[in-house]
């Protein structure tokens, strides 16, 4: 019984050595890996998004819309948008 305590505590100390030194670069691949997607996915959003004004830029300036104005003055005091 004893021997198998003390088996069981060498384990457990070589896994816990191992743990410790093998956690700090795991954590660093981990963040690594997260630039790397949010880096990918920033510059795929604005891949989208270009290409979507790209399709409708000609649709604004074939077909004009009429806002009314009172629809800037709401914007206007939302803070969205000065004039």
């Amino acid at each position: 019984m004893k021997d198998d305590k003390e088996t069981a505590r060498k384990n457990y100390e070589a896994l816990n050595i191992q743990l410790k030194d093998e956690l700090p670069k795991l954590c660093d691949m981990a963040v690594s890996l997260f630039y790397s997607c949010v880096v990918s996915f920033i510059e795929a959003e604005r891949d989208h998004i270009n290409s979507t004004l790209k399709r409708l830029y000609p649709l604004l300036e074939v077909s004009p819309v009429a806002v009314p104005a009172s629809f800037f003055f709401f914007l206007r005091g939302r803070g969205v948008a000065r004039f």
